[in-house]
Formats: structure tokens, C-alpha cells, sequence
């Protein structure tokens, strides 16, 4: 029994419309076998690419503590953000498919939908311009295709077209390609690879864009258009194209185009689609590695221009900022730490001053009551000196005077370069505020910090 794929109600054999929906039934359309349309060395390059990603990102969580995490969940959401932004771009200046508006259109995505197994929901969007294009988009589950109207307009006339444009776009969700690309983009360590992975992928969506299509010439009227236009994309001989695409072969400077670049050339695809579906050989491999390396010496002159206006140079710059932000935020925090703390002992010298002071004017004793003591005549009641700028607590005081030294006059102190007067924290505990250590002031008036470590090594009784 056919099963109708807008409502999922099961259709008696021969009823020409869903008994639920009134859909009109669409001719049984067997599922075609994905794994077998997919680029042999898709898998492989992807398998490469997903472990040099997880890799990365688990260095990249150790090195930097976890702070990657609170920067991706920033990328994530500004990409979120220009994602609903381009989505309400589509729906305030598109027209969206449907089955009253470019129906046609719509009747050749759903015998695509039902060929290659597909039932997530999906936008379709026609949008004027007149560039030959076409490209689907998706954030979470959100997800749409745009077709620009020049490419409509050249094959709304021709359903195998149609079917084959459309196919080849949904074949990117179908195949997964969209689906892990986050682990993925961690291998962007590994750039060629990158882009190798994103042509394969494009000539797999080719090859199910033209199942999709179910005429290889219809296909490749889609593919010729792409080079000359919809008016005279049918006097192209493909042929011809597969004799450029060999002799392309033989040049370095079109072979450094081609790996530099996210889309394999127009005339490859048409050649690899040809040699897949005819069974022949269409292009020759005996200078390919020569070409190759000549074009991996001239990478360095050429800048990799292939990235410049493509997808993969957008993410390549939002990783090497993610990577860029997860080395510099820890720096960041350790400028910050470092600066309150400077902070924190310019206080204390200040309170060791005026513990000097109130020596001075009480026969060389130290204060009995603290702190405190020291407001009014020496220290200014409120004053930024009795706060330090990492002390998150309510009290206003973040110092303490070591209460078992009270009333001592400060010779009767045999050690002072090691004796703990005045510490972080108050009377009954020491409290730890800059990098697992405190700030102290010893009876020689010098301010120091110290780790946790070496608390134990200064004296804090008397001795």
C-alpha cells in the first residue's frame, strides 16, 4: 500500500487521491539507495576530518579549561541570530512554495522527497536575482532551500530539471553533510582536506540530483546553465565539456583553482558524473599527482583565493576566531587576576603605612582593636584602601590585623622579615583571593604574596 507523504494515510491500490488530505496520489516512486550515489572517499575524508575535529576540540577544552565552551555557545547564538535574521529576509522579500504558488515546483520537490526518503519539514523559496544559483541553509531544525528565479525560469518547463536541481540541494540534508559539520570544522587544521570533504560531497549530491532527475541529459542542462545561462545552455555540448575537464587536468594553475575551492569545477562534475553513470573512464590521472604538487607549491603565492567568497572561508574565520578567543581569554583573566591583585597590595602598603603611623604616635605598639583602630586618624572611614576588588563578600573591611601580635611594640619582634602583621581576610580566617594565595604585610613593612603553600613557612604566633 502507498502511503500518501503529506498526511502519512495509508492509499488503497488504485485511488488517485488520499482518502484524509485529498492529496493527489503521486506515482510510486521506489527509494533510491543513498549509500550507493555517495562518493566513495566521502566517508573516508569525513572519518579523517571527524577525529582531527574531536582532537581539537578536546585540546582545545583542556588548554583552555572549559572556556571554549561559553565561546561557542556565543557563536553559536550570533549564528542562530543570522540565521532567524536571513530567514526573515526570505519571508519579507521571497515568495515561498507552496502548493498555490508554483505548483509545479512544488509537485517535483515532493516526488524528490518521496524518492530520497525525506520527511523533515523545509521551506522552499523562490528569490529574484540574477545570479544561476541555488542552496539550502539550517540551524537546529529549521531548514529551507532558496532557488534564485533566473534558474527557475530556465527550467520550469522541463520537470526532470527540476526534480534534478531540487534533488541535488535536499541531497545535502538526506546525506548528512550538514549534520556533524561542527566536528568537522575542527579539522580546519587540515584546510585542503576540508574542502576535498565539500567538493565529494558535491559531486554525491550530484549523483542524486540526477537519480532524482531520472534523464543524465536533464542533468546536465542544469549543470550547463551554471556556465552559460538558460538560454544557451541547450547548444552545450557535454561531450566537449569532458575534453576542457581532462585538459584542465593537465594544468597547475587549474588544479590550485580546484583544491582551493569548496565546488569542484563545473566541467569535473559533468565529467565524474558521466564516468559514474556510463561506467567509462571520462578523465585521464597520469599527470594529476604532478599537477597536484605543482599546485600545493604555489599555495603560498596564491593565498588560497578559492576561499574568499565561499561558505567554508566564513567558517574557517568563525573557528580561527573561536580558537583565537579561547587563547586570549584565559590571558584576559590572568591580566584581570594580576591587576587586582597590584590592586590589593597598593591597599595593603597603604594600611602598612598607617600601622606605621600609629606605632609612631603609641610608643612603638601595635594596635589592640584590629583594623578598625586605624579608621579616622589614619585611614579615611569608607576608603577604597580597606576593600580589595576580589572580595565578593558584604563586609566592608577585607583585611585583618594578626590579633596575636596586639599591643607588641614592633622590636620585641625577633623575626620581622617573616612575621604575618596584617593579612587577606578577618580575625577568625585567612581567606585566599588571588590565584590559590593571599596578600600579606610582614612586620618590616614589606608586602608580599603568597601561595597556599607557604602559609606555613611565615611565622603567625610569636615566637
Amino acid at each position: 500500500m502507498q502511503t500518501c507523504i503529506r498526511c502519512g494515510e495509508g492509499i488503497p491500490q488504485g485511488a488517485t487521491t488520499c482518502p484524509r488530505c485529498g492529496a493527489e496520489v503521486l506515482r510510486i516512486i521506489p527509494s533510491l539507495p543513498l549509500e550507493r550515489l555517495r562518493h566513495p572517499l566521502e566517508n573516508t575524508v569525513f572519518v579523517i576530518l571527524a577525529l582531527a575535529g574531536a582532537v581539537t576540540w578536546l585540546l582545545l577544552l583542556v588548554v583552555t579549561l572549559g572556556i571554549i565552551i561559553p565561546v561557542g555557545l556565543v557563536l553559536w547564538f550570533f549564528s542562530w541570530v543570522a540565521f532567524q535574521m536571513f530567514r526573515a529576509q526570505l519571508l519579507t522579500h521571497s515568495v515561498r512554495v507552496s502548493e498555490q504558488h508554483f505548483p509545479h515546483v512544488h509537485r517535483a520537490f515532493e516526488e524528490v522527497q518521496q524518492r530520497l526518503g525525506y520527511h523533515e519539514p523545509l521551506e522552499i523559496y523562490i528569490m529574484e536575482g540574477t545570479t544561476l544559483n541555488a542552496f539550502v541553509a539550517m540551524m537546529m531544525r529549521s531548514r529551507c532551500m532558496v532557488l534564485f528565479s533566473q534558474l527557475v525560469e530556465g527550467i520550469e518547463e522541463d520537470p526532470a530539471a527540476l526534480r534534478g536541481l531540487i534533488g541535488h540541494e535536499l541531497a545535502h540534508f538526506v546525506l548528512g553533510h550538514f549534520r556533524w559539520r561542527w566536528l568537522v570544522m575542527g579539522g580546519f587544521w587540515i584546510p585542503l582536506l576540508y574542502l576535498a570533504w565539500s567538493r565529494l560531497c558535491e559531486y554525491s549530491a550530484d549523483r542524486c540530483g540526477q537519480a532524482c532527475a531520472g534523464d543524465l541529459q536533464a542533468y546536465e542542462r542544469v549543470l550547463a546553465m551554471l556556465a552559460t545561462g538558460w538560454r544557451l545552455a541547450r547548444h552545450v555540448q557535454p561531450e566537449l565539456l569532458v575534453q576542457q575537464a581532462n585538459e584542465a587536468q593537465t594544468s597547475i594553475f587549474a588544479r590550485l583553482i580546484e583544491i582551493t575551492s569548496t565546488h569542484p569545477p563545473l566541467v569535473k562534475r559533468i565529467a565524474e558524473l558521466r564516468q559514474f553513470i556510463l561506467g567509462t573512464p571520462q578523465i585521464t590521472v597520469e599527470r594529476r599527482a604532478a599537477t597536484t604538487l605543482g599546485a600545493v607549491m604555489l599555495l603560498p603565492f596564491a593565498g588560497f583565493q578559492g576561499l574568499g567568497s565561499s561558505a567554508a572561508a566564513a567558517a574557517l574565520a568563525i573557528f580561527a576566531l573561536a580558537v583565537l578567543a579561547a587563547i586570549l581569554l584565559p590571558l584576559f583573566a590572568a591580566a584581570r587576576e594580576t591587576a587586582q591583585m597590584e590592586a590589593c597590595m597598593t591597599n595593603m602598603k597603604q594600611l602598612s603605612r598607617a600601622i606605621q603611623m600609629y606605632t609612631a604616635d603609641y610608643d612603638g605598639r601595635l594596635p589592640v582593636f584590629g583594623v578598625r583602630a586605624l579608621i579616622g586618624a589614619y585611614v579615611q572611614p569608607g576608603a577604597d584602601v580597606l576593600r580589595c576588588r576580589s572580595d565578593d563578600s558584604p563586609q566592608p573591611i577585607s583585611y585583618a590585623l594578626n590579633m596575636d601580635f596586639a599591643g607588641w611594640t614592633l622590636s620585641q619582634i625577633e623575626t620581622p622579615e617573616r612575621t604575618v602583621l596584617l593579612y587577606e581576610g578577618d580575625d577568625e580566617d585567612i581567606i585566599m583571593r588571588h590565584t590559590d594565595g593571599l596578600n600579606i604585610v610582614c612586620a618590616d613593612g614589606q608586602v608580599r604574596w603568597i601561595k597556599e603553600t607557604s602559609i606555613e613557612e611565615c611565622f603567625w604566633e610569636p615566637r
